[in-house]
């Protein structure tokens, strides 16, 4: 396992640290104040409208404004449940040079920013560019599909799920990275490599969570 940020910091509080994990790839970084987490549920209204009065609405509207009655009863208002989004978690890290400012702020913030991203096959310009000089007849057609074949050519590939884990709190695997906002730090070493970074980071899971992953996120 590959880690980077400040996992080395010993002094500092478990829960005070935030763990995004990727493969063999683990960022550690500092939470300098609490995170935010939302879970947003969908109930819409399908019989609002199922009223007596919808089918004449300006006869509906005459009674209700002559006799201060209405159509509409409890039903109209009840609530049906359309499902759920996937948790969304904010989270601000904050990362700071003790020994090692590559590893500890500029490459910790570079491999959250590679966790976040797809990675994208061999695009079939290679391909062309070996027919450019040829005419597609058979013997061209089957060079390309040696091609191909020989250097496995294949689809781009989207961003891999992470695993976080929040100050011992919260604990979410097979999410996505929504997000990556970074401030620019100005203070760097005489190298040139920042020594402190702010990053806000958002992350979702993949799917909606039911009661069940509700209480095994919960540290």
């Amino acid at each position: 396992m590959q880690f980077y940020g400040c996992d080395k910091d010993h002094y500092l509080s478990e829960h005070l640290k935030c763990i995004i994990k990727q493969d063999q790839v683990s960022v550690v970084g500092k939470l300098p104040e609490g995170y935010t987490t939302s879970l947003q549920h969908n109930w819409i209204s399908p019989f609002e409208q199922d009223t007596a009065g919808s089918v004449f609405p300006k006869v509906s509207a005459l009674i209700q404004a002559t006799t201060d009655t209405t159509s509409k009863g409890r039903l109209n208002t009840f609530l049906t449940w359309e499902g759920s989004e996937p948790r969304t978690v904010t989270i601000p890290l904050f990362f700071e040079a003790e020994k090692d400012p590559k590893r500890e702020v500029q490459e910790a913030v570079i491999q959250l920013e590679k966790m976040s991203a797809p990675k994208f096959a061999r695009t079939m310009e290679s391909v062309q560019s070996i027919t450019t000089d040829l005419s597609f007849d058979a013997k061209s057609a089957k060079a390309v599909a040696d091609y191909i074949t020989s250097t496995k050519i294949t689809g781009n590939q989207i961003p891999k799920m992470i695993a976080i884990n929040i100050g011992r709190n919260l604990m979410l695997k097979n999410c996505v990275i929504e997000s990556v906002e970074r401030e620019d730090p100005m203070i760097y070493s005489h190298d040139g490599l920042p020594l402190q970074m702010s990053v806000t980071l958002v992350v979702k899971t993949r799917t909606t969570l039911d009661t069940t992953d509700i209480l095994k996120s919960i540290g």
